[in-house]
């Protein structure tokens, strides 16, 4: 059985297991963005509620 290489695909991607993973920061900055945004809103919730 031949051998199959696992990083090739489109140039700017890598591959990690059977996930092709996007160069760059972009996605981080992203997914940062969302869990600031879900601890601002149960900050928001916790002194609305007086906790």
């Amino acid at each position: 059985m031949p051998s199959i290489p696992l990083d090739e695909g489109a140039r700017g991607q890598r591959r990690a297991g059977p996930f092709w993973i996007e160069e760059g920061n972009g996605p981080l900055w992203v997914g940062a963005a969302i869990v600031a945004a879900v601890l601002g809103l149960y900050g928001v919730a916790a002194i609305l509620n007086g906790a």
